[in-house]
Parts: C-alpha cells; structure tokens; sequence
C-alpha cells in the first residue's frame, strides 16, 4: 500500500482561531510552531511549514549563540531565549546581540520541543546541558536536582539508569517522574552497588498536599537488602498523595521492599494509587499505616511480594485485577478495611483465586469477591 503523503516540511492546517492568519505569522499548535505559508483566511485551509530556518522578530534586549533553544513568546509575538508557557519553537541558526530586533530559528519541525516546565534525560545526554529534548541530562539525579516550582516534570528516555548514589525527591509538590518508552523493561532505572535504597521521597515541612508522579519505568533493586522507594512523611503536617502508573519493581528477594512507608506524622495520611504493569511488583510494600486516612487503591498490579498493612488503623486497602502472593497480606488489624476483587494469589508458580486465607494478617473488615 503506498503510504507516502510528503516529505513533512510542511502540513495543511484548518484555520479555526476565529481570526485571519497572515503569511509569515507563527501558529502555535499542540506539539508543534508553524509558519504561515500562505494568508489563512478564518474557517479555511492553508499551509504551514513545520521545519527549516525562518527569520523571525525577536525580543531586542535578548542576546543568543547559534544553537541555543529559543522559545515563542505569544504574547510579544517575538523569539526569546527566556522559557515560555508551551514548547521551543527551535533552535538559534545565528548570533544575535543586544539591539538586534530579528533573527532566524531552525524550527522543531515534529521533533518534540523543551515543554515549558519539563525537561529530558537521555543515555546519551550530559549532565552539563540545559535538559531540553534536543540537549538532554544524562542521570536522572541531575534532573531531580534541577526541578523548580516552574519546572517539574521530567520525562525519561528508553534506557538502563544506574545512578551513582540515593537519589532525593525534591521538595517540591507536584513534580513528575515519566518514562516515554511506551513498553515494559525499556526505562530501568537502578542505583550503585552499596547503596541503601534507589530513592527517598521525605518532603517535610509542607503547607498543603504534597503530590507527587511516577509512571513507565522499571526500578531495579536487584541486590541484597536493597530497598526501591521510601516514602516518608515525617514532620509534614500534611498529606502525601503518591500516583503511580505503569511501574514494576525487580527485588533481589521478597524480603527486601519495593515501597516502604515510614509514618513518622501519624496525623496525616500517606495515601498511594497504583495502575498498570510494567513488570511485577517483587518485594514487599510496606505500608506501615498509621493514620485513620491511609489509602492503598491498585488496578492491573502484581504484588508478589506481599503487602503490609501496617497497624491497627481504620486505612482502606482496595485491590481490583491484582495478583497477591499467597496469604500475602499481612499485618493491620480489626479496624484495617481490604477489599479485593477479581485478585488472584501466587503460590511458588501455582496461581489461584484470591480468597480470605490470603488476607493474612489480622484484619478483619476484609472483602474478598471474584
């Protein structure tokens, strides 16, 4: 079947801003800049093109060495070299000095820009740029280290991260953590020989909910007595909100833990949403509940290292489409509400239907169903 359509320097664009778009103007769409090609007419058709080196007005004070990333500024309506609310237009094709008021740009053209607010990691970056998708950060550390309030998400490239040592989260609510690679076992991320654990989340102090995102890697803690992630919610005096989506863990043992919640503020909840794969869970989550308003909520996820429930709290554990290893979950008390449904148990390699023996612990307010 022939699939070729063009050779993607240019894209037909419905016009539907309400206003007329003049030849030369800058379109901002979803992923992408665009040049007018032609005038648009409101409600018409026309052509933008997508790529290639176009001269553009650009802010006078502002000054750049060709290759630097330069951003839109919509409402100006000229380059910049300062980070804007969307993504790089593209990249400086020439100097420009203090005064000057034009200069070109090699336009993204379908390549994804720096989203303003984010920044890449890549196995073949370095920790010395400025983390954009075209000049990428090597370590995920790195990126951690350079989140602000205005840019908090970091988007992961397919690869094998093996950081130098325990990473930190930042203190800062609402950072996100996203592998791109799309399937499992492409994002894997792991720390060096000796270390403790791959990472600690430990915000302290807050002034409201501290949330934070994890989504498609695979994190590697394959070594004795090495834990994954801890999460610790000392001193903060707020909620710790922990949504994860499409992430495995790799123990060297099922006695080592995949997530351990320390639960030094017993007056706020720690509460974690769980969805998708990307691998089994294999060592233990260790929810050490504490607080009345503990929440454990997953879908599609394998704990095959079991789950502790933590103490005699009124905590609520749902577990739908899991797989639990076999009388798994332990710990917890008559307060403690689990409901499980359409779960399944792992006993060595012999799968069942989750039922009441596998609630292990001495919860009592368990719901098991089908």
């Amino acid at each position: 079947m022939r699939t070729f359509r063009s050779e993607g320097k240019s894209i037909r664009w419905y016009n539907d801003t309400g206003a007329a778009v003049a030849s030369g103007d800058v379109v901002a769409l979803a992923a992408i800049y665009g040049i007018a090609a032609v005038d648009i007419a409101s409600l018409a058709w026309g052509i933008l093109s997508d790529g290639g080196e176009h001269e553009l007005a650009a802010t006078t004070t502002d000054t750049w060495s060709p290759g630097a990333t330069l951003y839109w500024n919509s409402s100006t309506k000229k380059l910049t070299s300062t980070m804007q609310a969307g993504r790089a237009i593209g990249v400086a094709t020439k100097i420009k000095t203090n005064g000057q008021t034009t200069s070109t740009v090699l336009l993204n053209g379908g390549i994804p820009g720096d989203v303003a607010g984010s920044m890449w990691v890549s196995p073949n970056g370095d920790d010395s740029n400025d983390g954009s998708f075209l000049t990428p950060l090597a370590t995920i550390t790195a990126a951690l280290a350079a989140v602000t309030s205005a840019r908090k998400t970091i988007y992961v490239l397919p690869g094998n991260y093996v950081e130098a040592e325990e990473m930190t989260w930042p203190l800062i609510s609402g950072v996100k953590l996203i592998g791109v690679a799309g399937e499992q076992w492409k994002t894997t991320i792991g720390v060096a020989a000796g270390e403790d654990r791959i990472l600690t989340v430990a915000p302290g102090v807050q002034t409201s909910t501290f949330e934070l995102w994890l989504s498609g890697m695979q994190f590697d803690h394959d070594e004795a007595g090495k834990d994954g992630i801890q999460l610790d919610n000392t001193g903060m005096t707020k909620k710790l909100n922990v949504y994860i989506n499409d992430v495995g863990f790799e123990a060297d043992s099922a006695s080592d833990l995949s997530i351990d919640v320390t639960h030094g503020d017993t007056s706020n909840a720690v509460r974690i949403y769980w969805d998708g794969g990307n691998g089994d869970v294999q060592g233990v989550v260790d929810l050490n509940c504490a607080d009345g308003g503990d929440r454990f909520y997953a879908d599609r996820v394998n704990f095959y290292g079991g789950i502790m429930a933590g103490g005699n709290v009124t905590a609520d554990i749902r577990l739908f489409n899991c797989g639990v290893l076999h009388e798994g979950i332990t710990e917890g008390g008559t307060s403690t509400v689990v409901v499980c449904g359409f779960c399944h148990s792992l006993t060595g390699s012999t799968f069942a239907a989750l039922d009441t023996d596998d609630v292990a612990g001495s919860i009592t307010g368990e719901t098991v169903f089908p």
